[in-house]
Order: C-alpha cells, then sequence, then structure tokens
C-alpha cells in the first residue's frame, strides 16, 4: 500500500487499518533514516492525523510480529463486552477458590500433624505393667505349718 492511499484520520475514533499502519511506518522510516529536518517528523505526524506514541506502538507491534497486513480494522479488544465481564468474573472467582484451596491444604496439613502427635501420646501414654511373676513354690521347709485342729 502506498502513502497516497492512505487517508488522513477524520476523528479521533477513527482506527487504521492494518496495512495503512505498516505504509505510515514505512514512511516514518524513511523520515529517520533520511535525517530529515527538525519537525518535519511532526509534521507528517500531524498531516497524517496521529501521534508520535502510536508510531512508537505501531513499531513495537511490528517487531513483535503482531502487526500483519490485512485489510481488516483492528477492534482494541478481541473479546466482545459481555465476554471480557465474564472473563473478569472468572478470574475474580478463581483468585478465590485458590485462596480457599490453599486454607483447606493447610487445615489438612495441621490436622494430619494433630493427628501424629494424638497417636503418639496415646502410644506412650498407655500403661504399660510389667507382668507379674507366677509365685514361686515356697520350699515346704519355709512354710508354716497348717494348723491342725
Amino acid at each position: 500500500m502506498d502513502m497516497s492511499e492512505v487517508q488522513t484520520r477524520l476523528t479521533r475514533k477513527h482506527h487504521f487499518t492494518s496495512a495503512e499502519r505498516l505504509a505510515i511506518l514505512a514512511q516514518w522510516e524513511q523520515y529517520a533514516s533520511t535525517g530529515a529536518e527538525i519537525g518535519a517528523k511532526s509534521a507528517f505526524c500531524r498531516r497524517v492525523g496521529i501521534d508520535v506514541r502510536s508510531l512508537s506502538r505501531w513499531s513495537q507491534e511490528k517487531r513483535q510480529g503482531l502487526l500483519l497486513e490485512t485489510e481488516q480494522r483492528q477492534t482494541k479488544y478481541v473479546l466482545t463486552k459481555q465476554e471480557r465481564i465474564e472473563f473478569l468474573r472468572l478470574q475474580k472467582e478463581n483468585a478465590i477458590l485458590k485462596a480457599q484451596l490453599e486454607q483447606s491444604e493447610s487445615a489438612v496439613e495441621v490436622l494430619g500433624k494433630a493427628s501424629e502427635l494424638l497417636s503418639a501420646l496415646a502410644k506412650s501414654s498407655q500403661i504399660r505393667t510389667p507382668p507379674l511373676p507366677d509365685e514361686p513354690a515356697i520350699p515346704a521347709a519355709f512354710r508354716k505349718p497348717k494348723p491342725t485342729e
């Protein structure tokens, strides 16, 4: 696309196609490479009806491979308004669920440690009485004689 085919911005809400953006960037790069006079680049921006920051953003998009040559107008958002609202709602819900999961995992960990502690206490607190030895038989010589009636 040639720069002569690019229309100036009619309103602030006017959006350029990718092909128009690439043509404007090519013209801008010509100004930059030829060392144009001071103010020539600004005059170019005013003539086209764009801001220098737009050129910087487009240039960055081009380097990142996001600015491709198409004749379709690019919208700011890929999602519709309802989809964006739903997306934001789901993000909030996801954050809440992650916090609840973390809290539940902490509680399970604490309960596991408490269970181990209680089982260790139960084992250690059992009364362990040594078994009583069988009564040894007392030799007859040491026994009291049974009283005879």
